[in-house]
């Protein structure tokens, strides 16, 4: 179509994305189908689509592209009236999607039964499966064992239709919105009170995921019909899992988000070191901007060292290291040392029981929480109380010492020795868990006035595992007012 044609107009839809690819298949199957003028334009974190017809036409396109889904990785959409490009790129091929997304559930699914790759569900296979699991038997679905849900001990819980949720799950808008997303991630949701009462020893927090598969929803249909509203699946695969947070997400594990020489370069590297220096060399690629030279990074882990560098001048500076006590004698002969700590030991031991023994951990503030809870003989997992505690808006936990001791090491008997002495002051668990997390993130907030004024670094780069907690991730960053931050786009970390 000639651009400078009267009757002609173009559209501008601009798309900002975390990661595009998958949002890209969708506008070029929209954009090619119309059999309109258009062109496609890559920038750093968006896609603009500038699409040529008449009035009528770019009203039918815009009606039809709606029914898009929405994905995980768009944060905004715009459309407006714009000149269409005079270098356009009319490249229409090389955009396709993973095989596993192929049969996943669109709106134009659930409109037309057929997706936008072709795929349409097996409605043999749909009721065969919902006669078996109606029959209580467990049944084979690619890579998930599904049964009818009896109680927890699943991978996930999948809803046979989406207003089932609330019978058992807490479920704001924004969790709604991410587990109907095109990438179907597992997410995990607060079980409500009501069915906590009733079953008092279900979690406080379990992952659910939304029908994903075509074939699948029109199981769920037929289950619905018969007065099912749950399923359990054991997965054997790598699913995308997110983590919701007060602003947006994290991801806990999943590499199918990736570009596939992405994740096939990730899947390839032999050890937990190469596979976590690479993902950072990926995030860093998303979060800092091209002038960002100085930034820090900080690596807390649920499973090896924590540490958190400074890079500056293209040198490493190691400014924080967690190094642990290999037994509970080892603590309890470094607290007498302290002016004051044999007298902690002995008023803690007159009203309550002190571990012993070896202590086989990681140096890191995941074990160190362990520690802490053990030594406060906790009766619930404590970022399951951490958690619990952080549900009340406003809350504040008591104030844990987090101090250095030397120049880069962490001191562990200050903070060990603070949480015993709040335990025997009085405070609840849930209280000094929060605690112990919001201090953390306080400290971390101490570090990035450090790493601004002495290491002149824009940026603190988050990552690791233990930053899938929601309570330590938010607090982290809501302390930092803005100079820490978590990707959006990559695992948290790669094991």
């Amino acid at each position: 179509m000639d651009g400078k044609n009267n009757d002609s107009l173009t559209l501008r839809f601009s798309f900002e994305c975390i990661f595009y690819d998958n949002i890209e298949v969708f506008i070029h199957h929209f954009a090619k189908n119309s059999t309109l003028e258009y062109s496609v334009i890559k920038q750093q974190q968006s896609l603009d689509l500038y699409i040529q017809g008449s009035k009528k036409q770019l009203e039918d396109f815009s009606d039809t592209i709606a029914k898009m889904p929405h994905s995980l990785f768009l944060k905004n959409f715009e459309v407006e009236l714009a000149d269409f490009p005079e270098t356009a790129n009319t490249t229409k091929a090389n955009y396709s999607l993973p095989q596993k997304l192929c049969s996943f559930l669109t709106p134009l699914s659930l409109e037309s039964s057929c997706n936008e790759f072709g795929m349409i569900p097996d409605i043999n296979l749909a009721q065969h499966i919902a006669k078996e699991l109606l029959d209580s038997k467990a049944v084979v679905f690619q890579d998930y064992t599904l049964e009818i849900f009896k109680d927890f001990t699943c991978d996930f819980i999948l809803p046979t239709h989406l207003n089932a949720l609330p019978k058992i799950f807490v479920c704001d808008e924004q969790s709604l919105l991410m587990l109907s997303s095109f990438e179907k991630p597992i997410c995990p949701l607060r079980i409500n009170a009501i069915y906590k009462n009733a079953n008092p020893s279900t979690p406080s927090f379990f992952d659910i995921r939304a029908c994903f598969d075509i074939t699948l929803y029109h199981t769920c249909k037929i289950l619905q019909e018969n007065g099912i509203n749950f399923l359990s699946v054991k997965s054997k695969c790598q699913d995308l899992r997110i983590q919701p947070l007060d602003y947006g997400f994290v991801i806990t594990q999943g590499l199918d988000s990736l570009e596939a020489p992405t994740h096939k370069l990730l899947e390839s590297l032999d050890s937990h070191l190469k596979k976590n220096t690479a993902l950072l060399s990926l995030i860093k690629s998303e979060i800092l901007l091209p002038k960002q030279e100085f930034y820090a990074h900080a690596f807390f882990s649920t499973k090896t060292k924590d540490y958190l560098i400074a890079h500056k001048d293209d040198k490493d500076f190691l400014l924080l290291k967690v190094p642990l006590p290999r037994s509970y004698e080892e603590i309890y002969e470094a607290l007498a040392k302290q002016d004051g700590g044999e007298r902690l030991l002995a008023n803690y031991q007159k009203v309550f029981k002190l571990p012993t023994g070896l202590i086989e951990i990681e140096d890191n503030f995941y074990s160190l929480f362990h520690i802490i809870s053990k030594l406060l003989d906790f009766q619930t997992d404590f970022w399951e109380r951490a958690n619990d505690y952080a549900t009340f808006k406003g809350a504040k936990g008591v104030r844990i010492d987090f101090k250095l001791i030397n120049t880069n090491e962490f001191d562990h008997i200050k903070c060990i020795r603070s949480a015993l002495s709040f335990k025997l002051a009085g405070a609840s668990e849930g209280n000094i868990a929060f605690g112990c997390v919001e201090s953390l993130a306080l400290f971390l907030s101490d570090f990035s006035d450090k790493l601004q004024s002495e290491y002149d670094s824009d940026i603190l780069i988050l990552y690791g595992a233990l930053f899938g907690n929601p309570s330590l991730a938010n607090l982290a960053l809501k302390h930092s007012k803005g100079f820490a931050k978590l990707s959006q786009r990559y695992v948290l970390e790669l094991f």
